[in-house]
């Protein structure tokens, strides 16, 4: 597998579409599914950063970030339903580390919903902690319980 930095908004937006699908019939989906290249490209002018894994030249996977202060942020992990389960989630946070690390920060942090024992799991088994529990409003009203995770590198 080869992880590369790059700014490929479409295949981003649809390796997440993909992987989120899954949350299109929960009662709150998740509002990665009503992301557009617009709303990336935006990100990307302010800061945002793609990593993309990419398997025998297919793209697999991908994540963004963005560098505070003293950590890095990563959000949107998506990894197609058929490559889920092969490790590549797992891959592309160890990079974000290294990458933290290579810039001088100590802190990786994501927000994970905590209704969704496998991202929870994902993440404990790595070495990630809950540090802050809050809950997210969704326009109807419901609210999503979300945990933020981190690990000191």
């Amino acid at each position: 597998m080869n992880i590369i930095l790059n700014e490929d908004v479409e295949t981003n937006l649809s390796i997440q579409l993909k992987a989120f699908a899954e949350y299109a019939t929960d009662p709150t989906p998740s509002s990665a599914l009503d992301e557009s290249v617009e709303q990336i490209n935006e990100e990307l002018q302010n800061g945002t950063k793609i990593l993309t894994a990419i398997v025998e030249g297919k793209p697999v996977a991908t994540v963004r970030f963005l560098l505070k202060a003293h950590l890095l942020y990563f959000y949107r992990l998506s990894v197609l339903p058929a490559e889920q389960g092969k490790g590549y989630a797992k891959q592309l946070i160890t990079k974000l580390e290294d990458f933290a690390k290579q810039q001088g920060l100590n802190e990786v942090q994501c927000n994970v919903r905590y209704n969704v024992p496998r991202n929870l799991y994902l993440y404990t088994s790595i070495d990630y902690q809950i540090i802050h529990e809050y809950d997210v409003i969704k326009p109807n009203g419901a609210a999503i319980k979300t945990v933020t995770m981190a690990k000191k590198i």
